[in-house]
């Protein structure tokens, strides 16, 4: 795994936090707007707008799932580049990359002080690194 499909992860994870929560809502948008443009004239301006807000929300929700298809497989690619690595150094890499925590966050979470978890994140990634290579 590169360390821009570990940037990836970690924006993709960061952007598709709440997410089961924005798609219900998007969800119930939608179901909303459909039973307004129901009731609606055929041609009226009213339903054209109703109509293309549907289109945008329908987008969105599209956008979301494909974000979603393609977190889940960089964790299942960050999952198994990181099986061989050492308890420690894989917890990490998950906080950073899967988590989105910060290294003073990992440091708080694993106990340990924040210069043995920069020590641990770049001794992790040249494994990886290297083993990609």
């Amino acid at each position: 795994m590169l360390r821009k499909e570990l940037d990836r992860l970690k924006q993709l994870s960061i952007e598709t936090s709440g997410l089961n929560e924005r798609l219900q809502y998007l969800y119930e948008k939608a179901t909303n707007t459909t039973a307004i443009l129901n009731g609606l004239p055929k041609g009226s301006s009213l339903r054209s707008k109703i109509e293309e807000a549907i289109t945008t929300i329908h987008a969105e929700i599209t956008d979301q799932h494909r974000k979603l298809e393609e977190l889940y497989e960089l964790r299942e690619k960050l999952r198994r580049e990181l099986e061989p690595l050492p308890r420690t150094e894989r917890n990490v890499l998950a906080y950073r990359y899967v988590d989105g925590q910060s290294y003073k966050a990992i440091s708080r979470l694993m106990h340990l002080s924040i210069d043995y978890i920069f020590q641990l994140h770049r001794r992790a990634l040249k494994k990886i690194l290297i083993e990609c290579s």
